[in-house]
């Protein structure tokens, strides 16, 4: 089991300590670890927050790793990612995003698919595949034939 508690150094310094096993961790400062090389620090209780979506029950104030700061209330919470333009999701929300991620990446490869397959079918390829099987034309690694798809795709748009 870990403990962590605050404590003050001889030589000053405020630190977290991480204790384990009878281990834990040293002053930042001079390096100095043990119990007798600290004052353990007592704080009062804190308020507990209600109604958060990323923290019900959240204690404050707290590091908010998502935002990079110490937070002390909801509301200073939400004025911060105002202030930054961002907004909370909910966990359904974030499925929600990856399932459309997922259904797009598989339409875009439905479509690579079947443009690889068009270039090795085709009659009006036909010319294209020669050149390829002569030798004058490179065989395209993967990333140069999606970049070739999109192109051709875009000018197919274009055509429309």
């Amino acid at each position: 089991m870990i403990r962590t508690f605050d404590a003050r150094c001889r030589c000053g310094q405020l630190y977290e300590v991480f204790e384990r096993g009878g281990t834990s961790s040293a002053c930042p400062r001079c390096g100095a670890s043990g119990p007798e090389s600290r004052e353990r620090l007592y704080s009062p209780l804190a308020v507990v927050g209600t109604g958060d979506v990323a923290g019900v029950g959240r204690i404050y104030p707290y590091f908010d790793r998502g935002l990079g700061r110490m937070v002390r209330n909801r509301q200073e919470r939400d004025r911060v990612m105002v202030r930054r333009g961002l907004q909370e999701w909910e966990p359904s929300d974030l499925e929600r995003a990856a399932a459309r991620n997922a259904s797009a990446s598989a339409a875009r490869k439905t479509r690579i698919a079947a443009r690889q397959e068009q270039l090795r079918t085709d009659p009006a390829y036909a010319d294209y595949r020669r050149a390829v099987d002569s030798g004058m034309v490179a065989e395209r690694t993967k990333k140069t034939q999606q970049a070739a798809v999109r192109a051709a795709e875009k000018e197919a748009r274009k055509c429309r």
